[in-house]
């Protein structure tokens, strides 16, 4: 036992070894080891891990404020994760969503309101920020323009052009901006970031969105609001349906349970492929099908609702400094987050969650914590050569750690199915085990390739509909019977895979605890008993994108938009006929939409001035 302690403090022995090696790694005063962008949770929580290592860093943040993002949202304050005091403190970052990891003090010192408010992490942050040192590292007021081209760790100050550097690395934890809706806005509609209550009191309110910013709009301005109408591009997603923490939640539901109710409020979901005119899309680029789509909602809006004011709350989207190239939502990067661009970049925070998107915790302070500590903890083994934290075992000794982590393990619990991290468990050529907890094995390739290693990992089941769950829990190692609709247990070797019984309590504790050692035994033995196929998991989750029927009900038919209006407007837009047609389309218009005349000439105007100053389309011949 002597022994095993010993191995058991290996982690902490290195890093008491790296934190030693770091400093004296400090011979230029002036250039920190390493450069962090953003002072947002993400960039503290690195910071917490450069504090542990004593790595020199700086912080660069553009504006005057520690998480400048959450002064100002949610724009009405409350928060959507979790801060829940549990009596069994061994779980309670399972159910605390914000407090970072190697953190000197816990959001509940903060609140203890099961959803706390903006206002409230921002906080929290703060007095982080000095219970651990970070301020005084910290440089407000500087914006970073973009990053160097050259693959060197630099990047360029906007305000004076000059370059900052860091001897290894950079990591961006620039988070996210609020959409532009500019054509919407261009008619008068209002962003999520500036409406206010007030601003609905009386009226028929039309809000474009319907993920959690556009409920949450909805749900503090229908107590005074004549009616609301609440559109999207598909059906709303429920969290509580899809597992997705970024889907709808329940507490938001309430515009929701008015339309099922009858009780006047609509939530509705604008298809794009309803208002196209036969043939338009093939003689149409994509950017001009949104426009003229974008153009048939707001007519819908006006004509089948009669809306006095629309908000946009379409939501938010990444942002990151010039210089790095941006995929369809995510930057791209590389296997350890590391910019295409330049790999002496790494991103930090919300900008890792392409890995998981809509299917983990990934790009939630709850799920990043844990991805940035694998990425601390990687970069020290690259950049200072200390191996990647981990434990050396017997078998006996593993499978009890199995048993522990079913029962305690906040890492794989909340970055669920095992995309993002997974326990890994590899043998060794003298008969014990290294075992790695809440690893991403992109980053090690080496483990990777070896058909032999174990992965544990917690994953939901099949079935959304959570009733099964209590109309009666089937014997555990009953597999023609086995129902897991919560999270449950899972052991991966060889490309097959092997569930447990979930316990709804979470505790895996008694027969629960009995089956995960059952079955943790079978995988190091490599029995394969009742393990099977990965790609044939009859309890993998199924794709679930949004609330099934039986939740959503729509009781407006859709106002198609008459052929005339759109071959004017598109004859006014896209031809050298423009001075004319733009009187033949208003004229059309008013003969659809006689009743309202302002609305309709913000329309054609907007329409007009969009386009002149985006990229002008070719002509296209209408017939």
């Amino acid at each position: 036992m002597k022994l095993l302690h010993q191995l058991l403090l290996l982690p902490i022995l290195l890093s008491s070894v790296v934190t030693a090696a770091a400093k004296g790694n400090n011979d230029d005063n002036n250039t920190p080891d390493y450069l962090i962008v953003g002072a947002g949770g993400a960039g503290l929580q690195m910071a917490l891990y450069m504090e542990k290592f004593g790595f020199s860093y700086k912080i660069l943040e553009k504006t005057d404020l520690i998480g400048s993002h959450f002064s100002k949202f949610p724009r009405y304050e409350e928060l959507i994760s979790l801060n829940k005091a549990v009596r069994n403190e061994t779980q309670k970052l399972r159910f605390d969503w914000h407090t970072l990891l190697e953190a000197p003090v816990e959001m509940l010192n903060v609140t203890r309101d099961f959803f706390p408010k903006g206002k409230d992490w921002h906080r929290y942050m703060n007095i982080l920020a000095q219970e651990a040192g970070i301020y005084p590292h910290i440089e407000f007021g500087v914006e970073v323009e973009r990053v160097a081209d050259d693959n060197r760790p630099c990047v360029v100050i906007a305000s004076t052009g000059e370059e900052k550097c860091a001897k290894h690395r950079i990591f961006v934890g620039t988070g996210l901006q609020e959409k532009k809706n500019n054509f919407f806005e261009a008619l008068g509609a209002i962003p999520y970031s500036k409406s206010t209550t007030s601003m609905a009191e009386g009226k028929r309110v039309c809000i474009l969105g319907n993920g959690n910013s556009g409920f949450e709009l909805a749900q503090n301005v229908y107590k005074v609001a004549d009616r609301v109408f609440l559109y999207g591009r598909h059906g709303p997603r429920l969290s509580s349906v899809t597992r997705y923490t970024g889907d709808v939640r329940v507490k938001y539901l309430q515009v929701l349970e008015n339309l099922n109710m009858k009780m006047l409020d609509t939530v509705d979901f604008f298809i794009p492929g309803l208002v196209r005119i036969k043939g338009l899309e093939n003689i149409l680029s994509d950017e001009q099908m949104k426009l003229v789509e974008n153009i048939s909602l707001v007519a819908s809006w006006l004509h089948s609702y009669s809306c006095e004011i629309f908000f946009t709350a379409t939501g938010f989207d990444s942002a990151i400094p010039g210089g790095l190239t941006m995929g369809e939502r995510f930057p791209m990067s590389g296997d350890w987050y590391q910019a295409v661009d330049n790999n002496k970049v790494h991103y930090i925070g919300w900008l890792m969650h392409g890995r998981d998107f809509r299917k983990s915790a990934g790009g939630f302070l709850s799920g990043f914590r844990y991805l940035i500590r694998n990425l601390a903890y990687h970069i020290r083994e690259e950049d200072a050569g200390i191996r990647y934290p981990h434990f050396v075992m017997t078998k006996e000794e593993v499978v009890a750690k199995t048993v522990a982590r079913a029962q305690v393990a906040d890492d794989i619990f909340i970055l669920q199915d095992g995309h993002a991290i997974r326990d890994v468990i590899v043998p060794n050529s003298d008969g014990t085990y290294s075992y790695y907890e809440g690893i991403c094995l992109d980053f090690h390739p080496e483990l990777k390739a070896r058909k032999d290693i174990i992965s544990y990992y917690f994953e939901w089941g099949t079935d959304r509909n959570t009733a099964f769950a209590f109309e009666g829990l089937v014997r555990y190692e009953d597999t023609n019977r086995l129902l897991n609709v919560y999270l449950h247990p899972a052991f991966e070797v060889g490309g097959m895979v092997r569930q447990v019984q979930e316990d709804v309590e979470l505790e895996w504790l008694g027969m629960y605890a009995d089956a995960v050692e059952s079955v943790a035994r079978k995988a190091l033995d490599g029995n394969m008993e009742g393990f099977v196929l990965v790609e044939n998991n009859p309890w993998k989750p199924a794709a679930v994108n949004q609330t099934k029927g039986s939740y959503y009900e729509t009781v407006s038919p859709k106002v198609p938009v008459p052929n005339k209006v759109m071959q004017t407007l598109w004859k006014a837009v896209y031809t050298d006929q423009a001075d004319r047609e733009m009187g033949h389309f208003r004229e059309a218009i008013e003969e659809w939409f006689p009743t309202i005349v302002e609305p309709q000439t913000k329309i054609a105007e907007a329409v007009v001035d969009v386009m002149q100053k985006g990229s002008q389309p070719n002509h296209v011949t209408m017939q």
